[in-house]
C-alpha cells in the first residue's frame, strides 16, 4: 500500500503535493501501468 506524508508540504497545494507523489512512484516503478491507485 502506497502512504504519503503531508506533514511538511509547505506552500503547495494539496492536490499538486499528492500529483507529484504519484508522478514520481510511476516513474519509479512502485505504480505499475494499469494498476488501480487506492482512493
Amino acid at each position: 500500500m502506497l502512504t504519503y506524508s503531508f506533514e511538511d508540504i509547505g506552500k503547495v497545494s494539496l492536490y499538486e503535493h499528492l500529483y507529484k507523489c504519484i508522478k514520481a512512484d510511476i516513474i519509479s516503478g512502485k505504480i505499475k501501468p494499469n494498476e488501480k491507485l487506492p482512493s
